[in-house]
Parts: structure tokens; sequence; C-alpha cells
């Protein structure tokens, strides 16, 4: 009985190391994202706030037959890819590295569809609440405004870019 014992304490304990050799060297990323306008032309804008870690760059999505699952039964229609990792905000006049403009081609959403826009990493997670936001929302949008919250859940706002950077990394 005592070797029964013995060997399930240390199976369990040999487990236990194993599981916590799962965890990540890193801590997971917290970021905040939005959407806004910005520029000359206006342009779709994806916004961070990367409070901790890094990210990759952004993923939109939306939840029709767009080509690539990503969760959420949203699909991706296309990753804005920064050229270096960001770990923190850039310019507070939507200018910088933390900025993906959008591709030439997305001019505006189709209507009554929910779009999503979220923060990614490669080989780490990340911890980001993306926005949420439909066409008609966006339409409404000035430069120098973002979107932030979901739709959805009734969590969607606009707020001044000051109120974002205000806003970014507080607790929820």
């Amino acid at each position: 009985m005592h070797r029964r014992t013995a060997f399930v304490c240390t199976v369990a304990t040999l487990g236990a190391l194993a599981l916590s050799g799962c965890t990540a060297d890193e801590p997971a990323t917290t970021a905040t994202v939005g959407l806004g306008r910005g520029g000359e032309r206006a342009e779709v804008l994806g916004v961070v706030v990367v409070c901790s870690g890094s990210i990759d760059g952004l993923d939109l999505a939306a939840s029709d037959s767009a080509p690539a699952a990503i969760g959420d039964t949203l699909r991706r229609i296309t990753r804005w890819v920064s050229p270096s990792p960001v770990t923190q905000l850039g310019a507070t006049d939507l200018s910088g590295r933390t900025i993906w403009p959008a591709d030439r081609e997305i001019e505006q959403f189709p209507p009554g569809v929910d779009f999503a826009l979220g923060a990614y990493a490669t080989d780490r997670s990340v911890l980001s609440r993306p926005v949420v936001f439909t066409a008609e929302q966006f339409d409404t949008l000035s430069v120098g405004e973002i979107i932030v919250g979901d739709v959805r859940d009734g969590t969607s706002k606009t707020l001044s870019v000051q109120e974002f950077l205000g806003v970014a990394c507080r607790p929820r």
C-alpha cells in the first residue's frame, strides 16, 4: 500500500511539474484596441495601446464568409502586420507604429454585419477585448474619434483620442 501511495504521489508531483512547464515564459500580453478615422482621407485606422507585453498586429474579422476562421464565429478579412512588435503606445495624433491603415480596398464597411478588430501576437497569448462595431457606427465617426467596446453587448462607445488614451490600460 505504501508503494502505491508513493507511486501516486510521484506521478502527481511529476504531473504538476509537467503542467507548470506548460505556462509561457512571458506573461500574457494585455492591450486595448479601438477603431478610428485619421489622416487626410479619414482612413480606417486600427489603434492599440499595449499595456504589457507586445503584439504583432491586428486582425479585422466579420461574421460573413471571409476566408479564415479566427474564433467567436468570426472570419478574418485582413491582417495588419506591424513591421516590429509593438510594446507601447505611439504618438497621440494617430500616427506612429501602433497604427495600421486598412487596405486601400476597404473604403467602407458593408451594412448589417458585425465587424471585430482585435490584437494578435505570434507565439504569445494576448488578453485584449476586440472592438466590435457596425458599418453604421463607423460611418458616424469623425477624424480623431475612436470606437471601443462591443456593439453586441451594449458596451460600445465613441471616445476622443485623449479619452481613449486615458482609459486604455485601466482595470475593468
